[in-house]
């Protein structure tokens, strides 16, 4: 067998910035919403001005927003089981 002279050189290149960017992405990305909800609480709703204090939880937890989020995941597993069609 004859070795190969146009062997295929394989990068490493990763998406999203490698291991550091997609542990940033899931940390700043909420962050980030936090932050621009409390600029458009603000009187001023300026983004280069330091932004007022987070509302209490209380306003930032809405129990349908999670009913819905499980029904919705209960749903797609749901569906992923039904046998529907053949698959190859």
């Amino acid at each position: 067998m004859k070795p190969n002279k146009h062997k295929a050189t394989h990068s490493a290149e990763k998406e999203f910035g490698g291991a550091l960017g997609a542990t940033c992405i899931p940390v700043f990305l909420p962050l980030t919403v936090l932050y621009l909800l409390s600029v458009c609480r603000s009187p001023a709703a300026s983004v280069l001005q330091w932004p007022p204090h987070l509302p209490p939880a209380a306003q930032l937890w809405d129990p349908l927003a999670a009913v819905l989020v499980v029904g919705w995941i209960t749903l797609q597993s749901f569906l992923y089981l039904l046998p529907i069609g053949k698959v190859r």
